[in-house]
C-alpha cells in the first residue's frame, strides 16, 4: 500500500464515528483498517457550488470509460452529498445535509464516512459554517442515529451564538434570535406537544457541528485536484459534469426506492 493511501486510511480511522446511512456502517474504534480495492483508488471530487440552485453539490466519482484517444467519456458516481444554508439562523452560519447517498455496490466499505468527512471539511473550512442534518424537510431514523453519535465523537464541537447558546431553538424559548431554527417537515409527536419542537419525529441534529483537528483537508485537496485533471482529459467536460449531476440525483432517488 502506498504512503498516500495509508494517510487516507488513517484519516478515516482517526475521525471514525458510528453511523448507518443507507446501509453503510462505520465503527467508532474499528479493529481492522479500512481497505480499498485497487479499482477504487481513482476517486475524484466534483463540487458544484450553490448558484441558481441553493445546493452545494459534492460528488465523488471515478472514470469508467476512456476512448481510444485516452479521453474520458463516462464516469460513475460513487457518492453524493447536497448541502445548503439553513433558512433560519440555526446558529450562524449553519449548513445542512439535504441529500446524501453511496452507490449500492460500495456500501459498507467506508465511503460514506469519507463523504461525510469531505462534507464537514467543505462546510467548516470552505463555507465557514457548521454542519447539521436536514431542517428543510426531515431526517430519516437511520441518519438520526448517525448525528446522535457526534456528541460522543472526539474532535466534534458545537458552534454557539454570541450569547453562548449551542442548541437550536425551535419554539422561541430563548431571547437569542441567532439560535432560532426551523422544524421543517418533521412530525409532531406526543412528546413534542408536551415538551417542545426538539422532540418532533424527523429532527436529527439540534446543534451546528464543526470537525476539529481536521484530517480531511489534504484528501479534499487531492480529490478536488484529481477532478480538475480528469476535466482536462475529458472529451467533453461540460457533458461529463452534467451527466455526473444527473447520475447523482438518480443515485439518491434509487437509494430511497423512488
Amino acid at each position: 500500500m502506498s504512503k498516500e493511501m495509508k494517510v487516507i486510511m488513517e484519516s478515516w480511522r482517526s475521525w471514525g464515528i458510528t453511523q448507518k446511512v443507507f446501509g453503510d456502517k462505520f465503527k467508532l474504534n474499528p479493529r481492522e483498517p479500512i481497505t480499498i480495492p485497487e479499482s477504487e483508488r481513482d476517486l475524484a471530487l466534483f463540487i458544484k457550488p450553490a448558484g441558481v440552485s441553493d445546493y452545494h453539490k459534492l460528488i465523488m466519482w471515478r472514470p469508467t470509460k476512456v476512448n481510444p484517444r485516452k479521453l474520458i467519456v463516462r464516469g460513475e458516481v460513487v457518492g453524493m452529498m447536497y448541502i445548503s444554508k439553513t433558512k433560519e439562523p440555526c446558529i450562524p452560519d449553519t449548513y445542512q445535509v439535504n441529500f446524501s447517498a453511496i452507490t449500492q455496490s460500495l456500501k459498507g466499505k467506508g465511503f460514506g464516512s469519507l463523504l461525510y468527512g469531505l462534507g464537514f471539511h467543505y462546510a467548516n473550512n470552505v463555507l465557514g459554517g457548521g454542519l447539521t442534518s436536514d431542517h428543510d424537510s426531515s431526517t430519516s431514523a437511520k441518519a438520526q442515529k448517525m448525528w446522535d453519535t457526534y456528541a460522543d465523537t472526539k474532535g466534534m464541537a458545537k458552534q454557539q451564538t454570541a450569547a453562548g447558546n449551542n442548541e437550536f431553538d425551535y419554539d422561541n424559548r430563548t431571547d437569542d434570535p441567532d439560535d432560532d431554527c426551523s422544524v421543517g417537515g418533521s412530525l409532531k409527536t406526543f412528546k413534542s406537544t408536551a415538551l417542545g419542537g426538539k422532540y418532533r419525529k424527523g429532527l436529527a441534529a439540534h446543534n451546528s457541528w464543526v470537525m476539529q483537528d481536521n484530517k480531511f483537508s489534504p484528501l479534499f485537496d487531492k480529490l478536488s485536484k484529481t477532478h480538475q485533471e480528469y476535466r482536462k482529459q475529458a472529451k467533453n467536460y461540460n457533458l461529463l459534469e452534467t451527466t455526473l449531476l444527473d447520475k447523482a440525483g438518480d443515485l439518491f432517488n434509487d437509494s430511497y426506492g423512488s
